[in-house]
């Protein structure tokens, strides 16, 4: 991923935080010589001072077949995102020089996979995931909810797999390269189409 130093974030907790925020990912794996895309949720977990990303794929998905031997991979997760019109400028009377632009916030992730078929290994995974997506609900649901031989029954028909985390790349675009006044136009025209979320990134993170 391109990154320009304005835009460029490295600090660990706020990748990982997005990385937890927006869990949806795409994954990307060499298929011969040509990239194969798909999309997991995936739940981030350290353990010996390690990070890795956990999820699953339906069995019938080859990709597991493909890639069995702890190669590299890419995931990548974006955020909040927003098209920014150049008639929210403060500046834009001045000379008119201006021209629209997309602000994102977005990680890559590359890391050497490995697929888990094991049971108890699965079980965790599955229990880990749906604890995780269910902890704000009022009443959340648990696996422990279905009866045990469906659950079993399911498990079957997936494939476990661990991405042990190599490196990461982050990219804040955020309107940093604009002057104060057009940074503050853009954060009330954003408040006042609803964009709240991507107004307060850019509230946040104040050009160095």
């Amino acid at each position: 991923m391109f990154t320009q130093s304005l835009y460029e974030i490295t600090e660990k907790t706020v990748l990982h935080e997005l990385m937890v925020d927006y869990p949806f990912a795409t994954l990307i794996t060499d298929a011969d010589g040509f990239p194969e895309v798909n999309h997991f949720p995936m739940l981030l977990e350290t353990r010996d001072g390690k990070d890795y990303l956990t999820g699953h794929i339906p069995r019938p998905n080859a990709l597991w077949e493909k890639h069995n031997c702890a190669k590299d991979v890419l995931a990548i997760f974006q955020g909040e995102n927003a098209y920014i019109s150049p008639g929210w400028y403060a500046t834009k009377p001045e000379n008119g020089k201006v021209v629209p632009t997309w602000d994102f916030i977005a990680v890559h992730v590359r890391g050497s996979i490995r697929f888990i078929q094991e049971t108890d290994w699965l079980l965790t995974h599955l229990n880990a995931l749906s604890d995780h997506h269910e902890k704000s609900f009022a009443h959340p649901w648990k696996v422990s909810d279905a009866p045990d031989e469906f659950i079993a029954r399911l498990s079957k028909a997936i494939i476990g797999f661990e991405i042990e985390i190599k490196e990461l790349k982050g990219k804040w675009k955020l309107s940093q390269n604009r002057p104060a006044q057009d940074r503050a136009s853009v954060i009330a025209a954003l408040e006042n189409i609803g964009k709240t979320k991507m107004a307060q990134l850019i509230k946040q993170f104040e050009p160095k």
